[in-house]
């Protein structure tokens, strides 16, 4: 075994450990901490009926910042110059993305602030790998990938919902991404990739239910940014020994979630006339465990088993036949399943709220038709001694 073969093992064994150990460290502080200890990780998350904490996402966070710094300090020669520098720039990122996820966190910024910081932490990271990604087309190039590292950051904070379906989705499409760095030959895709897994590997046992520790806006924001980073350097690495559009493919495989996720609630808030920045309960995940009424951790793990599935036939697809035939066979798979469980859900919500459907509000209500020859005899007052079932009567005078 050479000596750059035995650098680049013991670099994976290293950062395996290394990311373990600075996450639980990091989660286990975020459990002790308290209003007059450590004050600055004690961040209550108010929706959780277990007095869960936030700030799950600054332990990924951690192990991903250390583990590059590690890089440059005990592995110098394990990349390539371009390649360090790059890693420098997403250092910058994940710092920025950290940063005002964690200000989200703790005061809950306003939505046009938080824009601004994300669309910072991608196009800063876009704007400096634009030309290595396309030396002769620079520009679109940056427009590309801007675009697409906001899909990725959004989409993946849209999964974030339920107990460890950010860690097996998460896990699932890292899996993709060591897939696509082995075979492309990208050292900084795999270690990204290894450095990911170990950290949500931790994170799972603060995450599953009942859960102690929460991602917040760290957490969905960095898995997003990852995906980016990882895409980046794929496609660098890809388009050596393939077209451009067959390297766009296999990425897009890898990212099916989150684009689909992105795309759909986007598409049908617009359809429902509803704003598509706003949130709702109609994400496929929520609707697998209130209208089916599974477990977070049922549903978490039945999204996993399904995404794994749907990647590695995708990219099997891909190796005998085309890359963009196995993203067409993804895309299609995974839309049908969104239209098998949510589109009645999705049917009877926006059709409820229309104004055609207001005798669907009165199924199962006793209704009281009055004539309106006497409505101009008719006196309402309220009586506070009865026990009636609205705490009110309704009294007719002739």
């Amino acid at each position: 075994m050479s000596d750059f073969t035995n650098t680049i093992f013991s670099t994976f064994v290293f950062t395996i450990f290394q990311s373990i150990a600075i996450s639980w460290i990091v989660l286990k502080l975020i459990c002790f901490a308290r209003q007059d200890f450590l004050s600055a990780l004690y961040i209550s998350s108010g929706k959780s009926t277990t007095n869960a904490r936030l700030l799950g996402g600054l332990a990924t966070s951690a192990a991903m910042v250390t583990a590059i710094i590690s890089l440059f300090f005990f592995y110098p020669n394990a990349f390539s110059v371009v390649e360090k520098k790059t890693m420098l720039f997403a250092l910058a990122s994940i710092g920025l993305v950290t940063l005002y996820g964690y200000i989200d966190d703790k005061i809950e910024v306003r939505v046009r602030l938080k824009l601004i910081m994300q669309f910072s932490s991608v196009l800063s990271f876009a704007f400096f790998n634009s030309p290595s990604i396309s030396p002769t087309h620079p520009t679109i190039a940056f427009i590309i990938s801007a675009i697409f590292g906001l899909a990725l950051v959004n989409g993946t904070n849209l999964i974030d919902g339920l107990d460890t379906l950010s860690i097996k989705l998460g896990a699932t499409s890292s899996l993709a991404f060591l897939y696509l760095g082995v075979i492309s030959y990208s050292l900084p895709t795999i270690f990204l990739s290894i450095t990911l897994m170990s950290a949500l590997s931790m994170f799972y046992f603060f995450n599953r239910e009942p859960a102690k520790i929460y991602m917040g806006e760290i957490g969905g924001s960095l898995i997003g940014l990852i995906y980016f980073i990882q895409s980046s350097y794929c496609f660098t690495a890809l388009k050596r020994d393939m077209h451009y559009s067959h390297a766009l493919a296999l990425i897009f495989i890898a990212c099916f979630f989150p684009i689909c996720e992105l795309g759909v609630s986007f598409i049908r808030r617009l359809i429902g006339k509803k704003s598509p920045f706003r949130g709702d309960k109609l994400h496929l995940h929520y609707i697998l465990k209130n209208r089916y009424l599974l477990t977070a951790s049922q549903v978490s793990t039945s999204m996993g088993i399904v995404g794994v599935a749907i990647l590695t036939l995708g990219y099997i697809i891909a190796q005998r036949y085309n890359p963009i035939i196995g993203f067409g066979f993804v895309i299609i798979c995974t839309l049908q399943i969104y239209m098998m469980v949510c589109y009645k859900e999705w049917r009877s919500t926006y059709l409820s709220e229309t104004p055609e459907n207001i005798f669907k509000l009165f199924e199962g209500k006793t209704v009281t038709i009055i004539d309106y020859t006497h409505l101009g005899t008719l006196d309402i007052s309220i009586n506070e001694k009865e026990e009636l079932k609205n705490n009110s009567s309704i009294e007719r005078s002739a």
